[in-house]
């Protein structure tokens, strides 16, 4: 287990934050990761830079361990719609081949491929249903692999789909979804932002052709940095659809404009990263690598012990609790947050002030 004081979380010494989901609280380890990095730039400039390459490839390393990959399939990317972008662009359609989604995606899985239409592309979406029986409808809720099954044609190319939906708290099966895909020779694309860090994600053993996260939910690291997996098979059929200095195997060698990028991961690094977040996320990545089986374990009590939350229909907070039951079980939004809400999910949008979490809820989450 990693260290849970206030002092590698500050944050717990005010309040009770659940928005995980939306923008965790930074780990201080990461805080203070990018305030070492920012300060080596003010006083040595370029010099300051000089620990950076091992930074990057140690980040690289800790994201593989987390997915249970090797490095050369990671990618540094800025969010995820970034990673999420790269592919559906380069992703080798031909007219009239079919992507299936959920009807109900966020945005950042919703438009790269829907802006593949141009491409002679079609989107289908997966109709929203409970699967779990017990949530009435009015709010997005899940999906079916019934539904799913009925959508597939020999067309059928890409499974586009959360691993957690960041309206409901839905988790999917990635098992059982990869196993469906692998089978009927589709590419299985997972926005894992809701679910890295807290949930498994092991795109080797599960058919995952790419998976892409933003780090500043579960992993708390800095806003502006996220990852993507791509299997070997995925980037050998991807087109190279955004190109810089560091894409390709001559390094800094400016001059030579010969064409040859890489093979592996770094084949999506268009340009230099800002150098004070993979410090940052590496710190956070390192602390957060070997307990996603207990935070699985404390998300899933906690879910237990607030299922009888229930916020209005219009509720629009998302502080959700990624823990149910993969593809038999929607959680319920909680909407207690503590006071922790974005304004963009808080009173400005429905007019009424989050409500502190019941006690039984703050209770469990003091003793984390």
């Amino acid at each position: 287990m990693f260290d849970k004081s206030s002092a590698r979380f500050p944050i717990k010494a005010g309040r009770i934050d659940v928005n995980h989901c939306g923008i965790a609280p930074m780990y201080a380890g990461a805080a203070e990761a990018e305030q070492d990095c920012n300060e080596a730039r003010v006083r040595e400039g370029v010099l300051g830079a000089a620990g950076y390459g091992p930074v990057l490839r140690s980040l690289h390393e800790s994201a593989a361990r987390l997915l249970e990959t090797d490095a050369t399939n990671i990618s540094f990317m800025k969010n995820a719609a970034e990673g999420l972008s790269l592919i559906a662009f380069g992703y080798p359609f031909e007219h009239g081949d079919e992507v299936i989604s959920y009807v109900h995606e966020y945005p950042s899985n919703h438009y790269p491929w829907r802006l593949q239409e141009a491409r002679g592309a079609v989107l289908k979406l997966l109709p929203d249903v409970d699967p779990s029986g017990v949530v009435g409808e009015g709010r997005p809720r899940g999906w079916s692999l019934n539904n799913l099954e009925a959508l597939v044609t020999p067309r059928t190319r890409v499974l586009a789909i959360s691993h957690v939906q960041f309206t409901s708290g839905f988790a999917a099966d990635l098992e059982a979804v990869g196993q469906f895909c692998h089978d009927r020779g589709i590419d299985l694309i997972i926005d894992a932002a809701q679910s890295l860090g807290c949930l498994p994600v092991l795109p080797e053993r599960w058919h995952i052709a790419a998976v892409a996260c933003s780090g500043w939910k579960w992993l708390m690291g800095a806003i502006g940095c996220g990852l993507l997996y791509t299997s070997p098979a995925l980037r050998e059929r991807l087109r190279i659809v955004m190109a810089g200095a560091d894409i390709v195997t001559q390094g800094d060698d400016y001059l030579n404009h010969t064409w040859h990028p890489h093979s592996d991961g770094r084949r999506s690094s268009t340009a230099r990263s800002p150098w004070r977040w993979p410090p940052a996320w590496t710190a956070a990545c390192g602390t957060f690598l070997c307990p996603v089986t207990s935070h699985r374990s404390g998300t899933r009590s906690f879910a237990s012990g607030c299922v009888s939350i229930a916020p209005r229909p219009d509720a629009s907070c998302t502080c959700c609790v990624a823990g149910a039951e993969p593809l038999r079980h929607s959680l319920p939004r909680v909407r207690g947050c503590a006071g922790t809400c974005p304004p963009s999910h808080g009173r400005k949008r429905d007019g009424h002030r989050p409500r502190r979490l019941p006690a039984r809820c703050a209770a469990f989450l003091q003793r984390r």
